[in-house]
Order: structure tokens, then sequence, then C-alpha cells
């Protein structure tokens, strides 16, 4: 729990060589909506090899973002 929103985070991978984590940020707004946020870190040695191999993952979050934004609008 943070002091203006709700937060929650998960990781994996295995360090030093490589670890993924992607956070997750819900914030409410005085209009009575809320805020997301998401992003994805990696850190590691193995991250100047493997960014070369890694897909863009900007279309993935926008999908999620959209169906969360969706699925509440939905239940209200």
């Amino acid at each position: 729990l943070r002091r203006r929103g709700l937060d929650a985070s998960y990781d994996g991978g295995f360090l030093p060589l490589f670890k993924g984590v992607r956070m997750f940020v819900l914030v409410p707004r005085t209009d009575g909506l809320t805020d997301f946020s998401m992003e994805e870190r990696f850190s590691g040695l193995m991250i100047p090899l493997a960014a070369r191999s890694m897909p863009d993952l900007g279309p993935v979050f926008a999908g999620f973002a959209n169906d969360l934004k969706r699925e509440a609008e939905r239940v209200g």
C-alpha cells in the first residue's frame, strides 16, 4: 500500500544474470476515477545480449490496459 494508491509487482529471473520486474499502480483521483500505470524493468549482466532479442512489449501493455479499462467500466 502506498500513500496515494495501491501498487503491486512481480518479478522473475535470477540476478546477477537477468531479472525482470513488472509493476502496477492504481491511484484514486479526486473526480472518482482511478489512474492506472504499468511498467517493466529489466536488469542483470545478460541485458545487453537479451535486449536485442526481446520483443516490443508496448502493444501487449496497451492491450492489457485497454482490457482492464473495459472490464472496470463494465463492472462499475
